[in-house]
């Protein structure tokens, strides 16, 4: 039994640091700031009024903010589990609207963007990254200042 139990727990234990790593990379390349993009909300394309609002990401540290025409909306924690298939994201409210919430969320990288769909707090996860009653998809790509 025991010559059996030690491989099975390195192997889980080898599973967990590779996991755990692909987080913290995840994690990393999630730093910075992005401009969001709604693609698709409660499983219909986003209107031109959707499309162009002005939402901006600042992801450091683990934490995210969340600013509408540079004003702060919300601002949390964000947890990933990388291992998943598809990669699965949750948004823990610390402020805003749905402060002691969570957002539970898929997400992807596509070379240098990101997207992300995230169901209304409460509700379950999404399985696919088509919007159905409740959800959002949003494209994310690296906000780049203008200079002056």
């Amino acid at each position: 039994m025991r010559k059996i139990l030690v491989p099975v727990l390195f192997l889980l234990f080898a599973t967990l640091v590779n996991a755990g790593g692909d987080n913290k990379a995840d994690l990393k390349m999630m730093e910075g700031t992005w401009k969001a993009v709604m693609e698709e909300a409660d499983g219909k394309p986003a209107g031109e009024a959707e499309k162009g609002a002005p939402f901006k990401l600042v992801v450091k540290d683990g934490k995210f903010t969340v600013y509408f025409d540079d004003k702060k909306l919300t601002a949390g924690a964000i947890k990933l589990d990388a291992a998943k298939k598809p990669k699965e994201i949750d948004a823990e409210q610390g402020e805003g609207p749905f402060k002691g919430m969570v957002q539970k969320g898929l997400y992807e990288f596509k070379g240098t963007e990101m997207r992300v769909i995230f169901a209304e707090p409460g509700k379950d996860r999404p399985t696919t990254f088509k919007t159905r009653e409740g959800e959002v998809l949003l494209h994310y790509a690296r906000f780049v200042e203008k200079k002056k």
